[in-house]
């Protein structure tokens, strides 16, 4: 299959760039600072249009520029989770402008054509290594660093989360593939390089536009993702107590039937700091605070399931639940069995 008739690169990257306007639209209905997100997909579109020039024309002033993009993917990667934490991070602090400085380096030393003491492959790697441990630690932080979203919002940002963590270290060994094989294989495997990591990031574009709010990941990606975020610190007294007034809210007014219920309210409503509220969670129930809401809604779901003969979706509303893949998925979790299952069980 010959790159110069299936252009895949520039399929890529039309792909990614309507990621990158679906993440705008989606994100602009429940609040969120979406523009570095949506720059990051449209820096991944941009490279792969690059790499279609520089394979299928032997465009030589593309590997210019190439390497200075590669150092803005993770920044802006970084950045845009960054962003999404707590209540009063919606605009990056002007000192977090230190994380385009690689960028700028990178482009005098190409443009100026600066010996450096190492390639300056090498030196991208190291920043999306550097990235990824960055973005690892912010994965380490939980659910509940994305504080002010709704429990439905939530899971989509962990989930987008781990998955930029993959991509990037999917993109780094492309590079890797692609620096060996101009280096040691006199560039033998580089249509097979670059068709691989086009349909790639086709897959992964397609899944993200089809799936948007909960793109599926492999089962053992989840589970590391959990373990990375569960909290070995012994339970309190003060865990103990903050999860007993946390348990009584829950139980007297029902918050968890506002679809739009965050973490953040529900430590205003008690007085108690956000991250107190989801450390008691964390350790009593070891669960994040996502998790225990949807419990409670789940315990809902059944009662109404067994006592009216509302429909399922109606139910699901009633609940406080926003999208049946996220009920279903949460109702199994609970019962093991289906809403209709559960029903007929019941009645």
């Amino acid at each position: 299959m010959s790159i110069a008739t299936v252009p895949l690169p520039f399929a890529a990257s039309l792909l990614a760039g309507i990621v990158a306007v679906r993440v705008v639209l989606v994100t602009r209905k429940v609040g969120w600072p979406n523009g570095l997100i949506s720059v990051f997909f449209a820096l991944l579109g941009v490279q792969a249009i690059l790499t279609g020039f520089r394979f299928e024309y032997a465009l030589g002033f593309v590997v210019l520029i190439q390497p200075v993009l590669a150092m803005l993917v993770c920044p802006v990667a970084y950045l845009a989770f960054r962003s999404l934490r707590g209540p009063d991070n919606d605009q990056i602090s002007k000192s977090n402008i230190a994380h385009l400085l690689p960028a700028t380096m990178t482009a005098v030393i190409m443009w100026l054509d600066i010996e450096t003491p190492v390639p300056i492959d090498i030196i991208v790697w190291a920043s999306f290594m550097i990235y990824s441990v960055l973005i690892l630690s912010e994965i380490r932080g939980g659910p509940d660093t994305f504080e002010r979203f709704g429990t439905d919002d939530v899971q989509a940002l962990v989930t987008a989360r781990i998955v930029t963590l993959c991509l990037i270290i999917i993109i780094m060994i492309f590079d890797i593939m692609i620096f060996l094989n101009f280096k040691y294989w006199d560039a033998k495997l580089t249509q097979e390089i670059v068709v691989l990591g086009s349909i790639l990031l086709i897959t992964i574009s397609a899944a993200m536009l089809i799936v948007p709010s909960e793109f599926p990941i492999p089962v053992v990606i989840k589970r590391f993702g959990q373990s990375l975020t569960t909290d070995q610190i012994a339970v309190t007294e003060e865990d103990r107590e903050t999860f007993k007034q946390l348990e009584e809210l829950m139980m007297n007014k029902k918050p968890y039937l506002d679809p739009n219920i965050n973490i953040t309210r529900i430590a205003r409503q008690l007085n108690i700091p956000a991250r107190a509220v989801s450390n008691s969670v964390n350790r009593v129930r070891n669960q994040n605070f996502s998790q225990f809401v949807n419990q409670f809604r789940v315990q809902e779901a059944c009662s109404l399931l067994k006592s009216t003969d509302m429909s399922v979706t109606e139910i699901m509303f009633a609940a406080g639940f926003q999208t049946k893949s996220t009920f279903n998925r949460e109702f199994l979790s609970v019962t093991g069995q289906s809403p209709s299952i559960y029903r007929k069980a019941a009645t």
